[in-house]
């Protein structure tokens, strides 16, 4: 029999990256199992969970293949968005500055300007939840943005 027929391949992406893998090294597929940390593990050991009588060690790939892990990621985005969120909160504190001062706004009107607006408009993720929760900022932010007329 063809190896590839008995043993077909995986396919599955990382960090936005296609890899495979041959089936013939899963021992199964499934949601991600509740586990337990484990104390001084190698970097790329998550954890371990039981499956059956087995204790099986639970592997994070992405640190595996040399990039951050996804709880790395998810930190350094929380950090961003909320630098970007302390960005407008000075940007409204100058705004109210300037209006009581009669002097004029000098920040970024356009949207598309200020340091939120950059990043937004070149970042892309196929996170469904992250872009659903994104476009929620979106008219908001232009909206904040139009507040300055002088």
């Amino acid at each position: 029999m063809d190896e590839s027929r008995k043993y077909p391949y995986v396919k599955f992406r990382v960090d936005g990256s296609l890899y495979c893998m041959n089936s013939r090294y899963l021992s199964s597929i499934r949601q991600m199992p509740k586990y337990e940390k484990v104390a001084h593990a190698p970097a790329g050991v998550m954890g371990m969970f039981r499956q059956g009588s087995r204790v099986i060690s639970l592997v994070d790939l992405r640190t595996e293949l040399g990039m951050n892990s996804l709880s790395d990621d998810c930190m350094e985005f929380e950090e961003m968005i909320e630098a970007r969120k302390q960005d407008h909160l000075n940007w409204v504190k100058e705004l109210e500055r300037s209006a009581h001062a009669g002097e004029p706004f000098l920040l970024a009107k356009n949207p598309h300007q200020c340091a939120f607006g950059k990043w937004y408009d070149s970042f892309h993720t196929d996170n469904q939840t992250v872009s659903f929760h994104l476009r929620k900022i979106d008219a908001p932010h232009k909206k904040l943005h139009r507040l300055p007329r002088k």
